[in-house]
């Protein structure tokens, strides 16, 4: 388990459950990590080990305690706490056009790295528009039995991207929320 997940778990849990928790976590992650290290990408893997097999793993391990409700509480609140520097960084970037503009084109760059199939509408001084197809955080939620989860990373976005001063970020729908694609649409303001 990770230093930052195993200190968000003693926060949440008294200390009998915290060290269950953190048992359950680890044997877990190390059962999904061994199987999809076989089965992913490299790329793939990659991310997932950065960014999705955690919150599925601590997801699964916090409902033997909590709720479910609760549990998804819990990751949505961890999961914030880990993206809020990025979210900082993306703000302060896009203070001025020019920053804006770096924005967009990191995006384009990450899209293309990333672990997403996409197709990109328009991409121009004005606007950054594009949709994703296929999406490798809700494969695995709901290869998992968690595909409840996958609207937390959709709804992830909306805490990275709104408020922005320089871009204006617009969605109708995400595949995590029950919709045919996520569509995403950056228009400068």
């Amino acid at each position: 388990m990770k230093r930052n997940m195993k200190k968000f778990v003693k926060e949440k849990f008294p200390e009998e459950q915290e060290k269950k928790v953190v048992e359950t976590f680890d044997m877990e992650m190390e059962r999904i990590v061994s199987k999809e290290r076989k089965e992913l990408s490299k790329r793939d893997f990659k991310v997932a080990c950065n960014s999705i097999f955690d919150q599925i793993v601590a997801y699964q391990a916090f409902q033997r305690y909590v709720s479910p409700e609760e549990a998804k509480d819990y990751c949505k609140e961890y999961f914030y706490d880990q993206v809020v520097g990025l979210r900082n960084l993306l703000h302060f970037l896009n203070r001025t056009t020019i920053g804006a503009g770096i924005f967009k084109k990191m995006f384009v760059q990450g899209l293309k790295k990333g672990p997403l199939k996409y197709q990109l509408k328009t991409y121009n001084k004005k606007c950054l528009i594009f949709d994703i197809q296929g999406c490798l955080y809700r494969d695995l939620c709901e290869k998992y039995q968690c595909g409840e989860l996958t609207a937390l990373f959709c709804n992830g976005d909306h805490f990275l991207f709104d408020d922005m001063k320089k871009l204006d970020f617009q969605r109708s729908q995400t595949l995590g929320e029950g919709g045919n694609l996520c569509d995403f649409h950056f228009y400068n303001r």
